[in-house]
């Protein structure tokens, strides 16, 4: 398996010259960096038949196969693609621009952008031996892999959401929340049931463990995001994740941003000081 191939090196060329149009701020752009997410995942997927021997064109012919025989044929070689329900949904959007033309929001395009980099982060580390960053460091500056949230040292969360959120608001909160999400959820593992999906989103948490752990952390002194402060944040995401663009009046991005930074903020407290939540933490919150 190479990463040296003209098709690798296109996906990647690819994906960071999305991330510069992103970085720009123009709407205008949006259609092209959707485009480009899409072409960069076939392009991918292509070099990974190449890899198992295949031939990629159809026939004696010079036109190669689409993104869905590739799919079609990896899953043969025993390839599984977790991811496939999003690559259909940006496919699609791809379909739409290039046939009925479109302008997608800022937020659904870094949904996109969010969605084809945890992909390529997945697929390049489990069948190429190689990580992301390091592969894209080759095409981007040091700004814009942390925009990506794939640069080596991501432990100041905060400075890189205030740059995505001068671009939009709802996606430094989508991103904010995905970092959240999975920052809680590790802290809380030990508590959940096994069978459950590893999402807060579905909103297994807030009722119960997610409670006593904002309790938990407002009694150490490492934020004060309670739980409805932590609903007015996941309000806001839910909004932006599903109805981009539509943002109803009751809705404060502002207000949400800033909570999600606070909370950002306390858990590296917590990290920082080896906080482990506990069934001593659950009798504490309740005292």
């Amino acid at each position: 398996m190479s990463d040296k191939s003209p098709l690798f090196v296109s996906a990647l060329e690819l994906i960071a010259h999305a991330t510069e149009l992103f970085a720009q701020k123009n709407p205008k752009k949006y259609k092209f960096i959707i485009l480009h997410l899409a072409n960069a995942v076939e392009l991918i997927l292509k070099d990974h038949v190449l890899d198992q021997g295949i031939s990629i064109y159809e026939g004696k012919t010079n036109k190669t196969i689409g993104l869905w025989d590739c799919i079609k044929t990896l899953e043969g070689k025993g390839i599984t693609f977790p991811e496939l329900p999003i690559i259909e949904l940006l496919i699609d959007d791809r379909n739409t621009i290039q046939h009925r033309f479109g302008y997608p929001s800022a937020e659904s395009t870094y949904y996109y952008i969010e969605q084809v980099v945890s992909f390529f982060q997945r697929f390049l580390n489990q069948y190429y031996g190689i990580q992301l960053a390091e592969a894209l460091g080759l095409h981007l500056s040091e700004e814009h892999l942390k925009l990506l949230g794939v640069a080596k040292d991501e432990s100041n969360y905060v400075d890189t959401l205030d740059k995505i959120a001068k671009i939009s608001i709802e996606s430094a909160i989508l991103r904010a929340f995905g970092i959240i999400e999975e920052e809680v959820l590790e802290l809380l593992e030990p508590f959940l049931p096994r069978t459950r999906t590893r999402q807060m989103t579905s909103g297994m948490l807030a009722p119960h463990h997610l409670r006593k752990l904002l309790d938990d952390f407002r009694q150490k002194g490492y934020a004060t995001t309670d739980i409805e402060k932590f609903r007015v944040l996941q309000e806001a995401r839910n909004y932006a994740a599903h109805r981009p663009g539509l943002a109803p009046p009751n809705i404060s991005w502002q207000k949400a941003f800033d909570i999600a930074k606070e909370l950002l903020i306390g858990l590296q407290k917590a990290r920082d000081s080896g906080y482990t939540f506990t069934q001593e933490s659950e009798i504490n919150t309740l005292e």
